[in-house]
C-alpha cells in the first residue's frame, strides 16, 4: 500500500500544477517581492498583538496598515501566480482525496475545509 501511495506522490509532483506551483512559490523570494512580503509578516503579526488589547488601545492604524500591504501585495504579478498556481494545486489535491476515500465510510468529510 505505501508503494501505492509512494507513486501517486511521485505522479503529483510530475504534474504541471505541483511544478507550477514550486515555480510560483520560488518566485515569492525575489528581491523585489521578498521585503514586501516580510513586512506583510511583521504588520500582521503586530496586528494580532495588538489585537488582544483592542479594548483598551485602538487599533486601527495597523488595521489600515494591513489593508494597504495586502492590497498592494494583490497588484503583485508574483502573488497573483502563486495563488493561483496553489488553487490549482489544491483543487487537484482535493479531487484525489475524494477518489481516494469515495465510499470507504459516510463519517468521512472530503469536501472543501472552510475556515
Amino acid at each position: 500500500m505505501y508503494e501505492l501511495i509512494d507513486e501517486l506522490i511521485i505522479e503529483i509532483k510530475k504534474g504541471e500544477e505541483y511544478r507550477r506551483f514550486l515555480k510560483a512559490s520560488q518566485a515569492l523570494n525575489e528581491d523585489d517581492i521578498r521585503p514586501l512580503l516580510m513586512y506583510h509578516q511583521q504588520v500582521q503579526d503586530d496586528y494580532l498583538q495588538l489585537k488582544q488589547y483592542q479594548n483598551f488601545t485602538s487599533i486601527q492604524e495597523t488595521k489600515e496598515k494591513l489593508k494597504s500591504i495586502k492590497e498592494e501585495m494583490s497588484q503583485k504579478p508574483q502573488v497573483i501566480e502563486y495563488y493561483q498556481a496553489y488553487h490549482e494545486l489544491n483543487d487537484l489535491l482535493e479531487e484525489v482525496t475524494k477518489m481516494i476515500f469515495h465510499d470507504i465510510s459516510d463519517d468521512i468529510y472530503v469536501g472543501t475545509y472552510q475556515l
